[in-house]
């Protein structure tokens, strides 16, 4: 059955993948398609078959989260899947104090300040799955040269494995990939040399749209 999905975060890397299967399965009434950039979302656009939506919307900014909700008001969202994420790479201390924020707002702070409002505010009934993206490497350990990355990703773990124990009137969900070989793993990341450690968006992307389809998967899927 066909539905409305909002994708944040999907006009490239593993976003980009779930769009065009989901879009290719004929998954999709209709799509919100809300990223930072508005060129390659209208790239992106030209190759999907089922009806969308473009919204420009930089997830970076304190206020977006507005913006996000005012896009969704007008359509009949059931699911909204959060794939944005990054930081800047390389030691801590050497990356600009705004570099930092911006990782812990893209990564923490706008999906909790989202979620907050979907789950309170009457206006968004109609969404009945929230999925956010993790990690398993960064939310569960260090991540070398990578810590604001991983501090904002920690703490999107936290919240969501605390929200469950809330039992929250949404079907709350966590996909915590690996390294996938998306052009957001940096070329000078350690992993790169051991290639069999990398994952396959394509491959993921058939995991996370089987799992989220599936109204009896696990909360939090980690691969």
């Amino acid at each position: 059955m066909s539905e409305t999905i909002a994708f944040l975060g999907c006009s490239r890397g593993f976003g980009k993948e779930v769009l065009h299967l989901m879009d290719q399965n004929r998954s999709l009434k209709n799509s919100l398609l809300i990223s930072r950039k508005q060129g390659p979302l209208e790239s992106l656009s030209q190759n999907l078959q089922s009806p969308h939506q473009i919204f420009s919307i930089d997830f970076s900014k304190p206020d977006c989260v507005s913006q996000i909700l005012s896009s969704l008001e007008a359509y009949p969202v059931k699911r909204l899947f959060y794939f944005a994420g990054g930081g800047p790479y390389g030691s801590f201390e050497s990356k600009e104090w705004k570099d930092h924020l911006w990782s812990y707002q893209v990564n923490f702070l706008t999906p909790s300040h989202l979620l907050h409002y979907l789950l309170r505010d009457s206006r968004f009934s109609t969404v009945e799955q929230v999925v956010f993206v993790g990690s398993s490497v960064a939310d569960h350990q260090g991540d070398l040269n990578a810590a604001s990355y991983a501090a904002g990703k920690h703490a999107l773990r936290g919240l969501v494995e605390s929200i469950l124990l809330e039992s929250p009137s949404k079907d709350l969900r966590l996909f915590r990939p690996s390294y996938m070989d998306t052009s957001m793993l940096p070329p000078k990341a350690l992993v790169r040399q051991n290639p069999e450690q990398i994952q396959s968006p394509a491959k993921m992307a058939e995991i996370f749209v089987s799992w989220c389809l599936d109204p009896k998967g696990s909360k939090i899927l980690s691969i």
